[in-house]
């Protein structure tokens, strides 16, 4: 085996080079640290470990998205009910999906379903494209809810 010693590798010409050919793999040693300092790009995650789309929005009054990921928009279906709708689909509908809420003042008996309280679990509340939650309070009646997070684990593309 070669070895290499340098302090810096510069591309011959233009902004970028290309190390090594497609399949090749680069092993980093224990202990070894990456430093990055600008922009990298086309580093892969192992396939569900993150979340592929994820939310959190005001439910009252007008509701807005505060910050979200993989998010084309936000539907405020009825009190309490909210539908997320994703940016690059998930490959099917058999995602897991996490979320919380707060209310703004008084008690926080507060839990979000994917189904509404009469029904229970609703299949249509759960696609390839959206997700519906459901946000009920002390388990009986829908209510908006100051604070929603969502996260969506899946096979988003």
């Amino acid at each position: 085996m070669s070895e290499l010693k340098v302090n810096k590798i510069s591309p011959a010409t233009g902004t970028a080079f290309t190390l090594g050919d497609s399949g090749d793999t680069f092993t980093v040693p224990s202990g070894a640290t990456i430093v990055n300092s600008g922009t990298a790009t086309g580093f892969g995650v192992a396939r569900n470990t993150v979340s592929g789309c994820w939310i959190d929005f005001n439910g009252t009054g007008t509701v807005a998205i505060r910050d979200s990921y993989n998010v084309s928009s936000l539907t405020d279906d009825a009190t309490g009910t909210y539908t997320v709708n994703f940016d690059a689909d998930c490959g099917d509908a058999n995602y897991a999906t996490i979320a919380n809420c707060t209310y703004s003042s008084g008690t926080n008996n507060h839990h979000i379903s994917l189904g509404n309280a009469a029904s229970g679990y609703g299949v249509a509340a759960v696609a390839a494209d959206s997700c519906k939650l459901y946000v009920v309070y002390d388990g009986s009646a829908p209510q908006d809810v100051t604070r929603v997070a969502a996260l969506f684990y899946g096979d988003f593309s």
